[in-house]
């Protein structure tokens, strides 16, 4: 359940984002079904194996440092996406879910191979796919809103204050959205999840 903050910061955000049809690109939900078979991957046998798998589509070397395999896998995901505006910003997203999955701290060592299987064990595909969205939810709707929002907001604390609770909106949406039928993560799952989130902030029918 919203809080009354929350409530009052989701209208605000669908007020800001009454002219749009769609906050998605076409292809988001094709990436991110690809996202979770590379993470199922992971758990099912390993970073190293699957990262080997990787090497015959892509010119990720397994000793890299964790930044540019990241570089490589992300390019692999982003295969599909047509449009230079949209790669761009999922690849952003996918960038800084790959780096809380690594740890930031690491990201110029050789993949933590221990760090990134307890993250997916402890919280699955289903919890990386959720990280990723609501990366990518606020970092769409930030770009839409952010020039108004400097408008109404001037100072740059409040102006903050105000994107930290965005962030932290988004990742309620993204989680209500989470909840649909079905046990695969696949591209059915991940473009109705997609529509999810769209209906809540385009006030769809």
């Amino acid at each position: 359940m919203e809080t009354s903050d929350a409530a009052t910061l989701a209208a605000d955000l669908r007020r800001y984002l009454e002219h749009k049809q769609t906050l998605f690109s076409p292809e988001l939900s094709i990436a991110l079904a690809d996202v979770n078979t590379f993470t199922a991957s992971i758990l099912k046998q390993g970073w190293a194996r699957t990262i080997a798998e990787l090497q015959s589509h892509t010119n990720v070397r397994s000793a890299a440092p964790f930044i540019e395999t990241c570089d490589a896998i992300i390019e692999h995901h982003l295969r599909i996406v047509k449009e230079e505006k949209d790669r761009e910003l999922i690849r952003k997203s996918l960038f800084e879910a790959y780096v809380y999955l690594g740890g930031a701290e690491h990201v110029f060592e050789p993949p933590n191979e221990a760090r990134i299987l307890s993250f997916l064990k402890r919280h699955g595909s289903k919890g990386f796919a959720a990280l990723f969205l609501s990366l990518h939810l606020f970092n769409v709707i930030r770009q839409e809103i952010e020039d108004k929002v400097r408008v109404t907001t001037p100072d740059q604390k409040f102006f903050e204050l105000y994107m930290l609770r965005t962030e932290a909106v988004c990742r309620d949406i993204v989680t209500a959205a989470l909840n649909v039928p079905g046990a695969r993560l696949d591209q059915q799952w991940a473009a109705a999840v997609c529509t999810n989130i769209e209906k809540q902030l385009l006030l769809r029918r």
